[in-house]
C-alpha cells in the first residue's frame, strides 16, 4: 500500500510538472500574441485556454494530494488499530494458556484428593482388625486431611482465580469484538 501510494505520488508530481509548464507555455503564447497583434487573436484564445487548463490541473492536482494524504492517515489509523488487536488477541492467548496450566493443575490436585480418599478408606478398614492399628491410622487420617483441608483451600482459591481471569477474557473478547466491529466499518469505506 505505501508504494501504491508513492506511485500515486509520483504521478501527481508529473502532473503538476506538466501544469506549472503549461502555464509557462499559456504565459508565453499570451506574449507572443501581443507581439502578433491583430494576427495572434486567436492564437491569444488558446493560450488564455492553455492558462485555465493548467490552473485547473494544479488545483486537481492539490485535491489529489489532499485525498491521497487522509487516505495515508487512514491507512495508518487502521494499522494501529489491527497491531492493537493483535496485542489484545495475544493477551487473550496468553490468559487461555495460563487458564489451561490451572485446569491441570487443580485436576491434579482433584487427583491427589481421590488417592487420598482411597487412602482414608483402606485406613479404615484396617481399623476393625488391631486396635494399636486403629489409632496409627487415626493419625494417619487426621494427617491426610489436613492435607486435603489445604488441598481444597488450594482448590477454592484456583477456581475462584479462574473466575476473575475468565471474567477478564470475557471483557478482552467483548472489547476484542467492539474493535473488530470498528475495523470492519473502517475498511468498509475503503471498498472501491
Amino acid at each position: 500500500m505505501v508504494e501504491d501510494s508513492r506511485q500515486i505520488q509520483d504521478l501527481v508530481d508529473i502532473i503538476r510538472d506538466i501544469a506549472e509548464k503549461s502555464t509557462l507555455l499559456s504565459l508565453n503564447a499570451s506574449i507572443e500574441a501581443a507581439r502578433a497583434g491583430e494576427h495572434g487573436r486567436g492564437f491569444g484564445v488558446v493560450a488564455t485556454n492553455i492558462g485555465q487548463l493548467a490552473k485547473r490541473s494544479r488545483e486537481a492536482v492539490d485535491h489529489i494530494n489532499e485525498v491521497l494524504e487522509l487516505i495515508l492517515r487512514k491507512n495508518q489509523h487502521i494499522v494501529l488499530t489491527v497491531d492493537e488487536s493483535n496485542a489484545e488477541i495475544e493477551k487473550g492467548r496468553n490468559r487461555l494458556t495460563k487458564n489451561i496450566a490451572l485446569f491441570k493443575e487443580l485436576m491434579n490436585k482433584v487427583e491427589t484428593i481421590a488417592r487420598n480418599i482411597s487412602q482414608i478408606s483402606d485406613a479404615a478398614s484396617q481399623v476393625e482388625s488391631d486396635n494399636e492399628k486403629v489409632i496409627t491410622k487415626i493419625e494417619e487420617v487426621s494427617r491426610i486431611s489436613q492435607n486435603n483441608l489445604a488441598a481444597m483451600e488450594e482448590v477454592s482459591a484456583t477456581f475462584q482465580q479462574q473466575y476473575s481471569t475468565t471474567i477478564v477474557i470475557k471483557e478482552s473478547a467483548h472489547q476484542l469484538d467492539e474493535l473488530a466491529n470498528e475495523l470492519s466499518s473502517t475498511t468498509d469505506k475503503f471498498i472501491i
